[in-house]
């Protein structure tokens, strides 16, 4: 399989993060995440984003959800390009959250208080694909 390299800088590595997530998230039919995308939260036009949000719920009802309900990562309903996407997220969050708090370790992040899934080892979704590699230079 050919590797290819992308050089980013942190502020590009956590915009590219973020997309991953998102997009993997409308995959599994998590509409609600499209409103962050549209405005950001602290618009003073909250109504609006509401009245968004309540759009969206609309379409996740039209798709057969309830509000809070939306496939698995491992439904067969969804393309794999949704796994691929929530493991480079996944991957890419973790490398970040480590190299913001030099010193932790996988070993020693519960007793420093880092009990986000950000230190959680990636989980491997998606099994066509290797997960990515993220190195800091």
């Amino acid at each position: 399989m050919q590797k290819y390299t992308i050089t980013l800088n942190e502020n590009q590595l956590r915009l590219l993060s973020w997309a991953c997530d998102v997009v993997s998230r409308i995959q599994i039919c998590q509409l609600d995440r499209v409103a962050d995308i549209i405005e950001p939260k602290d618009d003073p036009n909250f109504a609006k984003l509401h009245a968004f949000q309540d759009e969206l719920l609309n379409l996740k009802r039209w798709f057969g959800f309830a509000p809070n309900a939306s496939y698995g990562i491992f439904s067969e309903e969804v393309h794999n390009s949704a796994r691929t996407l929530w493991d480079m997220h996944q991957v890419i969050r973790n490398r970040l959250a480590y190299d913001a708090h030099p010193g932790i370790t996988p070993q020693n992040r519960w007793w420093n208080g880092k009990f986000t899934v950000d230190f959680d080892e990636p989980f491997h979704a998606d099994k066509e694909n290797p997960l990515i590699e993220v190195k800091k230079e």
